[in-house]
């Protein structure tokens, strides 16, 4: 049964002047962040689905915002920061991937330096995928077996690379929902312009033809 509902998060609050022009829509206000978060054990339950809070790229607010909230809500979450941006100004530092840990929270890879991974160089691939995730496996002690697609870009390439160096689960930016123990998994994404209704979400996931056709797409993507 497909039971996991995975919900991509940003950057919460008003984004740093540094932030890109293509990654500001993806930031949300900290008080729609809360009221998603209060309202999404109720609203999960309701809907046959379990809730998993993810969250991208390693943004400071991750610690200072997202943890707290989800430890009092007593919710899971997902980080994936990119080992690339850890200790620089606005993005979580040593401690912070620690501490984030320290709580429960799984930490995995969002590869270096933000960057598409479909089509790059071999030996640029490989270590946007292998480096990131010794990096944290130094960090926090523990293998690493997890890692989110940087803008959800994948090739035949990436998903070998990712199955030899030893990654479980593959997170991706593709809408949908997921088994507990499936390898790709889906990831609807959470923006603050756009209708996020769980209920009205898990429907269409289970929609026979959405799941065809998002199928369809990862075959095609997979033999690339």
């Amino acid at each position: 049964m497909l039971t996991d509902l995975f919900v991509i998060f940003h950057g919460i609050g008003e984004p740093p002047a540094d932030i890109s022009a293509e990654e500001r829509p993806y930031w949300i206000p900290e008080q729609s962040f809360r009221g998603f978060i209060r309202d999404a054990n109720r609203a999960a339950y309701a809907a046959g689905v379990r809730i998993v809070p993810t969250f991208d790229d390693g943004n400071r607010s991750d610690v200072d915002i997202a943890a707290p909230v989800l430890v009092d809500s007593k919710l899971p979450g997902l980080f994936f920061p990119c080992t690339g941006r850890i200790g620089r100004k606005g993005y979580l530092t040593e401690t912070d991937v620690r501490t984030l840990g320290g709580h429960g929270f799984i930490n995995s890879s969002n590869g270096i330096d933000h960057v598409p991974w479909s089509r790059l160089h071999p030996a640029t691939l490989h270590r946007e995928i292998t480096h990131s995730k010794a990096v944290l496996e130094r960090l926090l002690g523990h293998d690493i077996t997890s890692a989110a697609l940087p803008f959800g870009y994948y090739d035949a390439a990436t998903l070998r690379v990712l199955r030899k160096s030893g990654y479980k689960a593959v997170y991706s930016s593709a809408p949908g929902l997921s088994r507990a123990d499936s390898w790709f998994r889906h990831r609807w994404c959470y923006r603050e312009d756009k209708r996020f209704d769980i209920q009205s979400i898990a429907q269409r996931s289970r929609a026979l033809g959405f799941r065809l056709v998002s199928e369809g797409k990862h075959f095609l993507k997979s033999l690339r």
